[in-house]
């Protein structure tokens, strides 16, 4: 009776012993694949992150027409689970935390951002909404150029700005012509220039177009003042080279 109760506990013991190896040797195995992949992950991450800081300051520099950004890591220990910090200096001002700034110059600030990762990586889409409400007309000729220069994302740009709507190719709207009765326009700008063109031809320039045509001018300008301020910039460097 001693031996088969022996030989049973023993059984035993050698199938929990066995389901125990086991189990040590998956958790050590489990630790492996976790280093790896976040040494993996800090490897991706820390070349996208040093990337994305090059687009950012160029594009904040763009925006702008001048100042410095940058975007650091709070944690660089662990870089995984670190913050990160958005530190921004418009022209004229000191180099601030981003909380610190004005609404407009923080919307700006976003903009580069967001630009700079689609620089680092374009995405298909892209889904903005009231993005220009804090800018003025001089910010949101910038923005819009700086949108038209992407040719590898479609964006969907929710907006009331006339600068903004005049880039679109396709423009859709809500009218309630009757109260209570919502209709849904659409235009495609493209596929109706001609007709436009038709119509102005025997009924003269419009009001719209008037306007149009002043907002371009006003867009060329400041376009102009950029580049000129950009090359004023540029002249004391080369005087000191």
């Amino acid at each position: 009776m001693a031996i088969e109760e022996y030989n049973e506990l023993k059984n035993r013991n050698e199938h929990l012993q066995l389901q125990y190896n086991d189990l040590v040797s998956a958790r050590e195995n489990l630790k492996k694949i976790i280093k790896k992949a976040n040494e993996e992950s800090q490897e991706l991450f820390t070349k996208a992150f040093d990337a994305i800081r090059i687009k950012f300051a160029e594009v904040f520099k763009t925006m702008f027409n001048g100042g410095e950004a940058d975007i650091l890591l709070s944690d660089r220990e662990n870089i995984l689970e670190s913050g990160i910090d958005i530190i921004a200096r418009p022209p004229g001002k000191k180099l601030q935390n981003i909380s610190l700034l004005s609404g407009g110059e923080k919307a700006i600030t976003a903009i580069s951002l967001l630009f700079a990762l689609f620089l680092t990586k374009a995405s298909p889409f892209c889904v903005m909404d009231e993005i220009d409400a804090p800018l003025d007309d001089i910010n949101v000729t910038r923005f819009t150029n700086l949108v038209k220069s992407f040719k590898m994302t479609q964006f969907i740009i929710i907006s009331h700005n006339k600068l903004t709507m005049e880039i679109g190719n396709v423009i859709y709207g809500v009218s309630m012509e009757k109260a209570g009765v919502s209709r849904i326009l659409s235009v495609k700008l493209d596929r109706d220039k001609d007709k436009i063109k038709d119509i102005l031809q025997h009924d003269g320039k419009s009001a719209a177009l008037k306007e149009s045509e002043k907002r371009a001018e006003e867009k060329r300008e400041i376009e102009e003042a950029d580049a000129a301020e950009q090359q004023a910039g540029e002249k004391p460097e080369n005087g000191k080279e």
